[in-house]
């Protein structure tokens, strides 16, 4: 059969003493939550330098159903965004781009006997590969940042627990931290909350400071909740003497 070349989609895949719930929300290796890239694969911060990609829903509907699997050998290292594997669906074949630079440490042992994971759970167990990288997300990703509905579930009720989770998430930027740029717009996506759920959290946000805004419909609609660049006071005076002229 022919395969036409794709292009994959990116996506990729996150505090506090506060509630019990809050605690149990960081236990285990999930610490990073998915941060998706613009080509649709996702990347998930597992910890201690070790990070975890896959491909985004988006992208698996591009492709269809998942059919094979060209994963690289362990130990191999890649650029960021290099091709680091390739999906071959029935009518397509996709590229799958590292998010980070990095050393293969694992690829999912069960992806050579089950490609079709990928096609049916490529946020969870269809998972490609697991990497060594230097612990630190690159910028663009920080700004691609997806939380989903059961990573948070359990803190959706309790509202002190969920700031305390917002805050952590969209820390306030210090001027005098070079490593930010405190002009920019800081954001995290939440995926997969009911309507009554996103009022919950637009009320919780909205009371430490921070602004939400809904996009997309139906099962794919998406709350997006963001600080404000930081004003410095400086800033402010000019503000308010043009406000005075």
């Amino acid at each position: 059969r022919s395969a036409a070349a794709r292009r994959p989609v990116h996506v990729a895949l996150q505090g506090s003493r506060v509630w019990s719930r809050f605690i149990a929300l960081k236990a285990g290796s999930d610490v990073g939550g998915l941060y998706f890239t613009k080509t649709h694969e996702w990347f998930q911060d597992e910890g201690s330098g070790v990070g975890r990609i896959g491909i985004s829903s988006v992208a698996q509907r591009a492709l269809g159903e998942v059919v094979f699997c060209r994963l690289p050998q362990e130990g191999e290292r890649f650029g960021q965004m290099e091709t680091i594997a390739t999906l071959e669906a029935v009518k397509t074949v996709g590229e799958v781009k590292s998010p980070v630079y990095g050393q293969v440490i694992e690829v999912n042992p069960r992806l050579e006997s089950e490609p079709a994971l990928v096609s049916y759970a490529p946020l969870t167990e269809g998972w490609l590969l697991r990497l060594a990288f230097n612990g630190k997300i690159p910028r663009y990703l920080q700004r691609r940042h997806t939380v989903p509905r059961e990573k948070i579930e359990g803190i959706l009720a309790d509202t002190a627990a969920l700031q305390s989770f917002l805050l952590e998430q969209l820390p306030e930027r210090r001027s005098d931290d070079g490593n930010v740029d405190t002009n920019r717009q800081e954001t995290i996506t939440l995926s997969g909350l009911r309507t009554f759920e996103r009022g919950m959290v637009h009320v919780a946000a909205e009371a430490i400071g921070l602004s939400t805004a809904s996009h997309g419909s139906g099962a794919g609609r998406r709350l997006i909740v963001s600080r404000s660049p930081r004003k410095e006071p400086n800033q402010v005076e000019e503000e308010t003497e043009c406000m005075d002229d």
